[in-house]
């Protein structure tokens, strides 16, 4: 049989056989229940019976750890029963024929770990957490590697002895010897010191189906195993930790209402014979609401709705209705259209989209962030606050993967905690590098470049130099830098950030060309603000494309993305408008000295020098009418 991932419980004989009793109807024949009433007098004498034996405390600081060790001596060396050897071959544990065939046995039917340890030599013991790593060894030679963390048994020479998760050790030629039997118990489900089982050295999963219910009846079964089939000597000696806040916790109370049972599975009548029938026992009725005594080795039944799948179970998931839910459409034709354009504008530029998670660890939390009640691990537990710092590191992946850059964008939401409450907004992320001047020595015109295209982008939605601006950032930014970026404003409203990746930023410190970030928020991105379609490509010409270059002074007011729109009208040969030169005048600080390069091309006919003196002639005079640019000398 299979067993469900969170019925752990079940991986124990005792429990198994007892869930197997509820669902099939069965009745469980517990022959000692019976019998010990027939031997009641005997007992009463044996329970009242006074034992003297030596308690020795085990020094422990880690209360949350409970440990046990009992002395034993082996006199005679007997096989293990026959029975014994069955039951492990047809569960398929190797037999060894001696002592630690009892000790497999129990772990199966209780679940406990044991280990039959050589502890002659030891004197004091410890237990204690390493703050190192450290590699142990134990008697039959097998070596641990223990990691930073790890639960260990000490000895006074500081020797390790044994460790939290060890499964047991098997032990040769004992006869004549003197052995410990012990026993280690932790909580691995309320996991009160933070254990991270992915850290460990050994696997940690066999501790989720231990309970401390079952740790003194498992210590009852071994050792009683142990008088009956072999000659072996119990001491009067108990070693014991001596800082223990472990104990047995009361049975838990979970409450159901009848009408919660009743709208999940779309029945008309509870049958409390169900919850019976799964072995729950109920403790109180109400005519609106059943109350339940967990037992707390059932870790799967923590909420109401564990109860309701645990009685839909029995009830079987055939014989109740399904229920559909209203399917309602929150398609957005209109908000579609505007995020298709986007996404084809920006593939159309080279760049590739991504997904990445939403949910974020807690390493980079913020006063803004909003953590999730119920983490699917501790270590992812809270929602994003923006889009860039993921955008970021993959694009560092593909940087050191492919020793090439690709221009990555992202479209989701993100979710911040404010004065009014919380908040989900729909953003746009992008990073990005300029390929064309990794080929330049002259970098002062990148920036501007950059700024150029989403200048560009946002003019596709209506958004221009004169209806927006262009503000320093105040606020301080670990990955933007302090004199290259922007905030982008329309009317006092914050549309979005560009700018540079900083320098310090340390995994893009090795570099040589600036990386380039933007985030916008869609809501200033509605279809209603869309002036241009997406465009559609011609066949290209296939005449002679004829540069003609252009030098001149121009006031920094004047924006580079309006310029350029601008001189393109001025002709319908022209074919493309770069800048290619930039320079500041430290003599005229109003003012920049630009070079530009305009490219002519006919669909028709290949052009000839006349015809493009005019074109230039018009131009400048353009220019300097409209822009009071002065041309060089």
């Amino acid at each position: 049989m299979k067993i469900p991932s969170n019925r752990e419980d079940l991986l124990n004989e005792t429990f198994f056989i007892q869930d197997l009793a509820s669902i099939l109807l069965f009745q469980s024949y517990k022959i000692w229940e019976k019998a010990k009433l027939n031997y009641y007098s005997i007992l009463k004498q044996k329970y009242f019976a006074h034992y003297n034996y030596q308690s020795v405390k085990i020094d422990s600081a880690i209360p949350d750890v409970l440990v046990y060790n009992i002395k034993l001596k082996i006199t005679e060396h007997l096989d293990s029963p026959v029975w014994i050897q069955k039951k492990l071959k047809s569960i398929g544990i190797p037999v060894q024929n001696n002592l630690n065939d009892v000790v497999d046995l129990v772990k199966f039917e209780w679940g406990q770990s044991f280990q039959l340890l050589d502890l002659s030599n030891a004197q004091d013991l410890n237990l204690k957490k390493l703050s190192e790593r450290k590699l142990f060894k134990n008697f039959n030679g097998k070596k641990y590697e223990l990691n930073k963390g790890t639960i260990v048994l000490e000895n006074e020479k500081k020797e390790i002895i044994t460790f939290l998760g060890l499964m047991n050790i098997d032990l040769t030629q004992t006869e004549n010897k003197e052995i410990y039997l012990n026993g280690i118990y932790y909580d691995i489900h309320e996991n009160a010191l933070k254990l991270n089982p992915l850290e460990s050295s050994v696997p940690l999963r066999h501790l989720r189906n231990e309970f401390l219910e079952n740790f003194k009846f498992a210590f009852q079964r071994l050792l009683t195993l142990f008088e009956i089939i072999y000659s072996i000597e119990c001491f009067p000696k108990i070693y014991v930790s001596s800082k223990r806040s472990t104990i047995i916790k009361p049975k838990r109370v979970l409450k159901l209402k009848k009408k919660s049972i009743k709208n999940f599975l779309n029945i008309s009548k509870v049958d409390s014979k169900i919850f019976k029938k799964a072995g729950l026992k109920i403790i109180c009725y109400t005519p609106t609401e059943l109350y339940f005594e967990i037992p707390n080795f059932r870790n799967d039944l923590k909420r109401e709705v564990d109860l309701i799948e645990e009685y839909s179970r029995f009830i079987g998931y055939k014989n109740f209705s399904e229920i559909l839910p209203v399917n309602e459409f929150t398609y957005s034709k209109t908000k579609n259209e505007s995020i298709n354009y986007l996404k084809t504008f920006l593939l159309n530029y080279g760049f590739t989209e991504i997904l990445t998670n939403p949910i974020k660890s807690t390493e980079t939390q913020t006063n803004s962030s909003i953590f999730i009640s119920n983490p699917l691990t501790s270590e992812l537990s809270n929602l994003r606050t923006e889009l860039l710092s993921e955008l970021t590191k993959h694009f560092e992946a593909n940087l050191r993967l492919n020793a090439q850059s690709i221009n990555l964008f992202e479209i989701g939401r993100i979710f911040q905690k404010t004065e009014n409450g919380i908040i989900e907004i729909d953003k746009l992320g992008g990073v990005f590098q300029l390929e064309r001047m990794k080929k330049e020595k002259k970098v002062k015109t990148e920036w501007f470049i950059a700024k150029g295209f989403i200048e560009n982008l946002l003019q596709n939605f209506g958004y221009d130099e004169n209806n927006l601006t262009f503000e320093e950032i105040t606020n301080e930014s670990i990955m933007l830098h302090k004199t290259k970026s922007v905030v982008i404003k329309f009317k006092n409203k914050t549309i979005g950030i560009f700018g540079e990746l900083t320098p310090k930023f340390e995994k893009f410190k090795g570099l040589k060309y600036p990386i380039y970030l933007f985030e916008f928020d869609l809501r200033y991105f509605e279809k209603w603000r869309m002036n241009s379609i997406i465009p559609l490509y011609n066949e290209s010409s296939k005449y002679t494309v004829i540069i003609k270059d252009l030098s001149f002074s121009i006031k920094k007011s004047i924006n580079f993305s309006l310029l350029k729109s601008e001189i393109k009208k001025q002709s319908s040969f022209i074919k493309e408008i770069n800048f290619f030169d930039i320079y500041f005048d430290e003599n005229n600080i109003s003012s920049i000295k630009l070079g530009i390069r305009i490219s002519f091309q006919s669909n028709s006919h290949t052009l000839r020098n006349e015809e493009i003196e005019n074109e230039m002639k018009k131009i400048s005079t353009f220019l300097i009418e409209n822009f009071s640019i002065k041309f060089k000398s």
